[in-house]
């Protein structure tokens, strides 16, 4: 499960090159999401091609039986979400996609990426831990 924050209005997650899922409104109770598949061979076929939900946390939506999107937190400014998709299927933020689909690199992530090397048949051994990135 991907899990991804959204904190302003109208931020968007992109599913692969052809769905979208756009914060419309976040309140303590509920997010409303608009999603939009018009670009997707599975169209939905409905006017605009776009859907909007009320989902609470907890709550999830399922997406052609194999795409869920789940509400795991709300907070009176930012929403959780978590999307399971199958292998395969990218997920990104929207202004991550859209530097991508220009052709330019996203910057890096300053957090240090831990790697943690530990033979499994060994397990009373100490891990070794390798830093990768900034500190």
């Amino acid at each position: 499960m991907l899990v991804l924050t959204r904190s302003m209005k109208s931020d968007t997650i992109v599913i692969g090159d052809t769905l979208r899922v756009k914060v419309l409104a976040i309140t303590p109770n509920h997010v409303r999401i608009a999603i939009d598949d018009t670009l997707s061979p599975h169209g939905s076929g409905f006017a605009g091609g776009v859907l909007q939900y009320v989902v609470r946390e907890g709550n999830n939506i399922e997406l052609y039986g194999d795409i869920t999107i789940k509400v795991l937190r709300l907070t009176p400014h930012q929403v959780r979400f978590g999307i399971d998709a199958p292998l395969g299927v990218d997920i990104y933020r929207e202004e991550l996609y859209n530097k991508i689909k220009a052709g330019q690199q996203p910057i890096e992530a300053k957090t240090p990426t831990v790697i943690i090397d530990a033979p499994v048949s060994t397990p009373a051994k100490q891990p070794t831990i390798t830093y990768k990135g900034t500190r």
